[in-house]
């Protein structure tokens, strides 16, 4: 055969039509020994025969490209003709996805919305180029890889760019220059991955045949790009768009976006529904990528099923859902007069306009970031999207880094450290206000917490003030007013702001805690524009103020209820009190409404109690202690706070409070509702309603209590006093206390003074306040109860810690 450049045409079409009919017969003749209809087969030589059908196959697609390369080589200006190109392109996808899916590979494209992009040329040959491209990209990229397909409208060069992107093993930089050569296959995968080296080549002739261009970028295991670039014949409207069927675009594709667009589409089929994201993903657990990070979530895909186990993925989303979705798109405009958004495609850099007729803002939130030093050096992230989980994953990985800082220790850095601990590096976290989670928890509680993560070594510094961060040896230097810290990776945590930057530039009204404010229907000062998640400012139930809680939970519902109120089903979001829950290692913490702190600081006369106690009956034997702590308002006893936590299931006892508060239920009112019992789900009364009759009886003076804080700064002062049984005492006590037994009481032994401070406890103070209700019959004025009892004190609700 002569020069690969140079191959006769007529000579391909004869050879390809010789070869094709005997290779047949061989597969057929192979084909029926494998079915066994001509009788038994040694195993031996079916392997043999499976593997010869796997070469003729090899054979015949090697036969097909011929001809196909033949074939469009051979195309002229006759044969031209015009065709729409999103039509073509759907059925490619939907011809594709099953191959994709079967190597779970996440395949996704990206189409303007409602509309026809017509080309003048060959639409079979196109047809072919473009099945070429994405069938390589699915061939060419390892399971759990994406493959995304764009298409893009170029209004200002009155031309259209298709992108084929692979998450895949890429090209050799060496070999970009030749693999659009017929017959040309890289080395690097030439022995692994069948294939004939006509599929580009084909590509490229279309391409020009259609007088446009093609360019790839390429790094190795990193993937690929196919850039084609043509000129339109025109563009315009498809016969759908005609109907003006209403147009619903939403900014923010990660969870209040999304349930917005889902809503939507269950209300009325008839909407136009886009979704842009800036990220590749969307509809992601943000919850989940601690675990992401850590290994314990494999794969981001594994961040997106749903309550029917279906992943919400972008082919979820537009073949499912019928929604349009735009991710790596920047939207860099509103246009509040005309009612479009100005977008930029972030793989092309093209700028295009989308119209709407209703606009929801769901933009997140940023990570604060502090004025620090060198914050902005290598191996230093924040933890907001999952494009930083994949970023933090693959340094903390490269770096092999053993020694990590989180600066913040809110919510989310609390949870990262946990993930990574698990992965065996040392934490630290760095914590400039008095303790942890200090805008969930009081600080008796956090205390508590803090020492959760000492025992799994952790390591909490609070009170401290970074002043600098510098590279040295290798290794990120953290300066404080305390000591220097080394660490191989740094995690920002230090909180979030509502994304308002659209907000601002498009003169929307921004609300005092700094997100969008919205009126009870989510509309913001536009009435064609609502706001969701993250990016909103909300109210506060018990306080009527404005207040800002980022959490799922909240964004979730507000997709929902601005959904019903553009389809004018009108519902109001009412507010919300920031109910939380975390678990760290085998603890569950929950938090709800107020804490002491706020409620002062909002008006209140806040009183609070601790209790411990069994979350079930004895019998259920799978029982677990639990603290809970419940703040009220004095004067009228209206619930107004609880945190919790334990090796039990906290969710249930926050959940009743969180519903106690929501409908301004005093602490006796809650105690009157009717909440079910089972030995083996809970107690009699639950315990969440003793802790709300103990906080009444404290409010009502029939308790006196100390609290741990107050008990740490009086204990020299007071006389202790265990009344749990002697066995319970011997085998472990609180320092300087004495044990009278609670059956010793009424028997007259109770040797003090009866103006004496003396502080009573038991194991969990249910006794010990049975005896101060006694004690105070019989005379003694100063008898205090230790809140939480000697549990809480030890801390061993969280394992004996």
């Amino acid at each position: 055969m002569e020069d690969k450049n140079t191959t006769n045409p007529d000579f391909l079409q004869l050879l390809s039509h010789q070869l094709k009919s005997p290779i047949y017969a061989i597969q057929t003749l192979l084909s029926t020994i494998m079915e066994g209809y001509a009788g038994e087969v040694d195993e031996k030589i079916l392997q043999c025969i499976a593997r010869a059908l796997v070469r003729t196959k090899e054979a015949k697609d090697v036969i097909s490209d011929l001809l196909d390369y033949e074939f469009f080589s051979e195309t002229t200006e006759k044969t031209k003709e015009e065709y729409e190109l999103i039509s073509l392109l759907k059925k490619i996808i939907d011809m594709y996805s099953p191959q994709a899916s079967e190597k779970n590979i996440f395949l996704k494209y990206s189409f303007p919305q409602n509309a026809q992009i017509c080309l003048q040329g060959y639409s079979t040959a196109m047809n072919q180029a473009l099945k070429n491209l994405i069938e390589n990209a699915i061939k060419y990229t390892p399971a759990q890889g994406n493959v995304s397909v764009s298409l893009i409208h170029n209004d200002k060069e009155n031309s259209c760019v298709i992108q084929v992107s692979d998450t895949g093993y890429g090209i050799p930089a060496e070999d970009l220059e030749n693999i659009f050569e017929p017959f040309f296959r890289s080395i690097k995968t030439k022995s692994t991955v069948p294939g004939t080296g006509l599929g580009l080549a084909i590509v490229k002739k279309v391409v020009n045949d259609h007088k446009g261009e093609i360019e790839v970028i390429s790094e190795e295991n990193k993937g690929s790009t196919f850039t084609i670039t043509i000129p339109l014949v025109r563009f315009m409207e498809s016969p759908e768009a005609i109907d003006k069927r209403t147009r619903i675009v939403i900014i923010g594709g990660v969870t209040a976006g999304p349930k917005a667009a889902a809503r939507l589409r269950r209300l009325n089929e008839n909407l136009d529904i886009t979704i842009i994201e800036q990220d590749e993903f969307l509809s992601y657990s943000g919850c989940g990528l601690p675990s992401f990070i850590s290994g314990e979530v494999r794969s981001p895909r594994d961040l997106m099923y749903s309550s029917d186990n279906s992943i919400r993925d972008i082919t979820f989303f537009e073949t499912i859902q019928n929604i349009s979705i735009k991710n790596r798109t920047q939207v860099i405009e509103i246009d509040r007069i005309y009612k479009y958004i100005k977008v930029r495609d972030l793989q092309s850099n093209i700028e295009s306009k989308i119209p709407y007729d209703f606009l929801v803002l769901a933009t997140g939130a940023k990570a604060v970031i502090p004025d620090i030093s060198g914050i902005n050096l290598k191996g230093i992230h924040t933890l907001r999207s999952l494009k930083d989980a994949k970023d933090i994953k693959q340094e903390f990985s490269g770096r092999n880094a053993k020694d990590v800082v989180i600066i913040g220790g809110g919510l989310i850095g609390i949870s990262a450290a946990e993930s990574f601990i698990k992965t065996g590096a040392r934490i630290t976290v760095l914590e400039k206000r008095p303790y942890i989670l200090l805008s969930l928890l009081d600080k008796d509680i956090a205390g508590q917490i803090q020492q959760v993560l000492a025992a799994k070594g952790i390591k909490t510094i609070t009170n401290v003030q970074i002043n600098d961060i510098r590279e040295a040896h290798g290794n990120l230097i953290i300066e404080s007013d305390k000591e220097e810290y080394s660490a191989d990776l740094i995690i920002i945590s230090a909180g979030v702001y509502p994304n308002t930057d659209l907000a601002r530039h498009a003169g929307l009204k921004i609300g005092v805690s700094g997100g969008i404010l919205v009126d009870e229907y989510l509309k913001t000062s536009d009435e064609y524009i609502y706001a969701v998640g993250d990016c909103a400012e909300t109210t506060n139930l018990i306080t009527g103020k404005h207040d800002y809680w980022p959490l799922g939970s909240i964004s979730t519902k507000m997709g929902r209820i601005v959904a019903d109120n553009i389809c004018g089903r009108e519902e109001k979001y009412v507010g919300s009190i920031g109910t939380t829950f975390l678990k760290l290692f085998d603890v569950s913490v929950g938090r709800t409404g107020l804490t002491s702190r706020s409620a002062f600081k909002n008006g209140f006369n806040p009183e609070s109690i601790v209790i411990t106690g069994k979350n079930k009956a004895v019998q259920a034997q799978d029982w677990q202690y639990l603290t809970l702590k419940v703040i009220a308002d004095k004067k009228s006893k209206r619930i107004l706070g609880a945190q919790a936590y334990g090796m039990g299931n906290v969710l249930c006892k926050i959940d009743f409070i969180a519903l106690a508060i929501s409908n301004e239920l005093t602490l006796s009112d809650f105690f009157n509702q009717d909440l079910g019992y089972a030995p083996f789900y809970n107690r009699p009364i639950d315990m969440s309603q003793t802790a709300c009759i103990a906080l009444k009886n404290k409010i009502e003076g029939l308790l006196k209590t100390m609290t741990l804080e107050d008990y740490e700064n009086k204990k020299d002062e007071l006389i202790i006093v265990d009344v749990s049984p002697r066995e319970e005492y011997d085998a472990d006590s609180i320092p300087k206390s004495i044990n009278i037994p609670l059956e010793s009481l009424r028997s007259g032994r109770f040797p003090f003074d009866k103006n004496a401070s003396i502080l009573l406890y038991s194991r969990t103070s249910s006794g010990a306040y049975a005896a101060s209700r006694y004690l105070e019959t019989r005379g003694f004025l100063n008898i205090f109860v230790l809140e939480g009892g000697y549990l809480y004190w030890k801390n061993e609700v969280i394992g004996g810690i």
